[in-house]
């Protein structure tokens, strides 16, 4: 099994995990919660399982200075305001479109990465790419009688993620350790959120007991995608790992509907299938070179 191979499933099961995230983000709302809180505990949740982790492999929590640099810009504009905006999203349209409309962000990965880093895509990962789009693009069909707002938040959080995505594979963090890569994330994230919150009065510590059990079971769910869906990046490059996590959207519709009884069209099967049919062949074995190398 070659590396590119290995990060496509590490993106593959990072999709499905993240597609449970708003699921429990939705849990939390109606237990109390809101987006800037379940956000904060959300990082703080992962913190000790992160420490304990990287203490089990003594690791080192030591950074030098560039790399604190690209930790602070990473975490606060990729994760953190990616986090706050899809979260944001969550609570004004269904999880299923909010998690779609965030899904701007492989076709906008792989335009940068073709304008910035001059990146090439072979014919398949071409093809692939425009199904995925277009099952993007399905799966969206009905944001016409969504709330204006919520459309926007989810659309701002592809672009966020996409810088994130392009920072993270040309950055000094590129080889650090992913476990200890989330670690200083949720440490920023925590810590920018929590100052947030308590400057615009959106802070709540009013979730009941079953908010909280919700929050943290979204955080670890969060931490283990965070993980597998970075060594995706490292081991495929950000252009298939973003293809790949396409998948999310699927996942999160579908638990959208068996849960939440939100609809789902002919158009959003259609966005499913395109999507499945995307992943599909950008997994499939190939000859010559692989997507993303000159």
């Amino acid at each position: 099994m070659n590396n590119r191979f290995k990060g496509l499933v590490c993106a593959l099961s990072s999709a499905v995990l993240f597609g449970l995230c708003p699921v429990f983000c939705k849990y939390s709302y109606e237990e109390g919660g809101t987006p800037l809180s379940v956000t904060f505990f959300r990082a703080f949740a992962a913190i000790p399982f992160l420490f304990a982790f990287i203490l089990y492999r003594r690791m080192t929590f030591r950074v030098k200075f560039n790399e604190f640099r690209d930790l602070l810009l990473a975490g606060a504009v990729g994760m953190t305001a990616t986090a706050l905006l899809l979260s944001g999203s969550y609570a004004r349209i269904g999880s299923g479109l909010a998690t779609t409309l965030h899904f701007t962000y492989p076709a906008l990965t792989s335009l940068c990465g073709a304008i910035i880093f001059r990146e090439r895509l072979n014919g398949g990962a071409r093809a692939a790419l425009l199904l995925v789009t277009a099952g993007v693009v399905c799966f969206s069909w009905n944001t016409a009688s969504a709330a204006p707002l919520g459309v926007a938040l989810a659309l701002l959080s592809g672009m966020t993620y996409t810088f994130y995505i392009m920072f993270l594979g040309h950055s000094t963090l590129q080889e650090m350790d992913t476990c200890r890569l989330l670690f200083f994330f949720s440490i920023i994230m925590g810590i920018v959120v929590g100052v947030y919150g308590l400057l615009s009065g959106g802070f709540s510590l009013t979730m009941t007991a079953a908010g909280y059990i919700f929050t943290v079971v979204n955080s670890l769910c969060a931490m283990i995608a965070g993980l597998l869906f970075q060594e995706g990046v490292r081991l495929a490059g950000g252009a298939a790992a973003a293809m790949a996590s396409a998948l999310e959207p699927a996942t999160s519709v579908l638990f959208g509907v068996l849960l939440f009884h939100e609809p789902m069209h002919l158009p959003e099967l259609f966005g499913s299938l395109s999507v499945l049919a995307g992943i599909l062949l950008l997994i499939s074995p190939k000859k010559g070179k692989e997507p993303g190398t000159a």
